[in-house]
């Protein structure tokens, strides 16, 4: 595990995350998290490329919940991923899309 992935699982990373996300920013701004399974994006011009790519889904967010995370955090995260989920099938998420695609 390198430096970044354990900055990012550590309990003082869910206390307070901005270090860690200004290390990513100055370091490697579109970083591929082995943790996550996930790409975690840092700058606001490659979020709005992101947002703007109808290629790219957070569906995948179900699985990493149900086969990585430790079970006492699935319960900690389940509501946020239950809202994730909610958003991107809505009306607000195209709405979003919308607003970024301009």
């Amino acid at each position: 595990m390198n430096e970044l992935e354990r900055l990012l699982s550590a309990p003082a990373f869910f206390d307070n995350p901005y270090p860690v996300y200004r290390k990513l920013r100055l370091e490697q701004p579109v970083y591929w998290s082995d943790t996550s399974k996930s790409w975690l994006l840092t700058r606001h011009a490659d979020v709005l490329a992101a947002l703007r790519d109808p290629r790219l889904s957070g569906r995948r967010t179900t699985a990493f919940i149900g086969e990585q995370l430790p079970r006492d955090w699935q319960q900690v995260v389940e509501p946020l991923r239950t809202q994730l989920t909610t958003l991107s099938a809505s009306p607000i998420r195209r709405t979003i899309r919308a607003c970024v695609a301009s």
